[in-house]
């Protein structure tokens, strides 16, 4: 197993971001053949010096091991610009619901009662995924505050039923890369109903863009 961490800062070196990434898929060429890839605490927010998407980039490689039929789910920083391409290649991105962040334990739990639930049902869930065509200033995206609050309360009375798992990622709008922004995500074993409810999470989120995008406070 790999496991790095670093503060937030600047572009992650190349050298650092080939240099793990070449442990993670030799990691995972040893362990050949696996029944699922789960990917724990993934920022989502991350930019390499010469990568945008170093998360898309690395579920590319991992798809290049695995093919495309395994499970691929992971947990992602309530931060995370969510790419199309993330979406595309893994079954299942669950993402933080708090900031500050204090439920990344519990995201973990979730992410792998998802993982576990794919495999029991022998079949990957239905996903929608949803870009929303605005940034969003860190100091605004407080999950204590409205409308946040309420977006993060409806959010979790959707994920009922056939809809095993929805979330909303802000983004970091400091990352400044071409998918920079807020992304909502819905899994579930019925597509319709993952549809809708990932329609209804943006619909929440374009209706509060007014209250998420408030000027910065001058030090006055």
């Amino acid at each position: 197993m790999v496991w790095t961490s670093t503060t937030p800062a600047g572009y992650v070196t190349e050298d650092a971001y080939e240099r793990i990434a070449a442990m993670l898929i030799a990691d995972l060429r040893a362990a050949l053949p696996v029944h699922a890839v789960p990917i724990s605490a993934c920022t989502g927010a991350m930019v390499a010096e010469h990568i945008e998407d170093p998360e898309g980039e690395l579920l590319r490689r991992i798809r290049a091991v695995i093919g495309p039929d395994v499970p691929v789910i992971a947990s992602l920083d309530l931060h995370s610009n969510t790419t199309p391409e993330m979406a595309a290649l893994s079954d299942g991105l669950v993402g933080y619901t708090t900031y500050p962040h204090v439920d990344m334990a519990e995201t973990g739990a979730k992410a792998a009662k998802l993982l576990v639930e794919t495999l029991r049902q022998g079949r990957k869930p239905a996903k929608a995924f949803r870009q929303i065509p605005y940034l969003i200033p860190l100091t605004w995206q407080c999950t204590t505050t409205e409308p946040s609050r309420s977006i993060y309360a409806a959010m979790a009375e959707m994920q009922r039923g056939k809809v095993a798992s929805a979330s909303f990622t802000p983004g970091f709008p400091a990352a400044d890369i071409w998918h920079c922004g807020p992304a909502v995500m819905a899994y579930g074993w019925e597509e319709g109903a993952v549809e809708r409810a990932a329609d209804e999470l943006a619909r929440l989120v374009l209706a509060g863009r007014e209250a998420l995008c408030r000027h910065a406070l001058s030090p006055r």
